[in-house]
């Protein structure tokens, strides 16, 4: 098996997902690669809001995330008008305060179904108001 950094960068999302169909990698293997990934480069970016690292490795061993046609990839979502379940949804300003959904958004929802890992949410302009992502929540991305 080839190394997973190598993997995350010579495949698309579907390419990984047959490999955790096919049982050649594991969703908690992508997920740590992939949560690897982010703390490696976010903090010159600046990314992401939320790191919901704990939420998606409870979820990793779960046989939803094992089938779908994005089986056990990773991914995040945008802070911009999408409620997720237990997730900070900020739309990046302070006048949402710590707001946190019940609920999932229909598009979080087809992630799931998908079989996305949810691993965090990303950082976005406050209100999406800006074409670039520069909030006074957040600062500039």
């Amino acid at each position: 098996m080839k190394d997973l950094h190598e993997l995350f960068n010579t495949l698309d999302g579907r390419g990984l997902a047959t490999l955790v169909r096919n049982g050649e990698v594991s969703p908690g293997e992508l997920l740590e690669t992939a949560i690897a990934r982010v703390e490696q480069v976010e903090p010159s970016l600046n990314a992401v809001s939320e790191r919901l690292y704990d939420q998606a490795r409870s979820q990793a061993t779960g046989s939803s995330v094992r089938q779908g046609v994005m089986a056990g990839v990773p991914t995040l979502v945008k802070d911009m008008f999408t409620p997720m379940a237990g997730a900070r949804m900020t739309s990046g300003s302070h006048a949402l305060g710590e707001f946190r959904s019940d609920i999932d958004c229909e598009i979080v929802s087809r992630l799931r179904q998908a079989g996305c890992q949810l691993i965090g949410t990303t950082t976005a302009p406050e209100f999406g108001v800006s074409y670039s992502t520069e909030s006074q929540r957040f600062g500039a991305t």
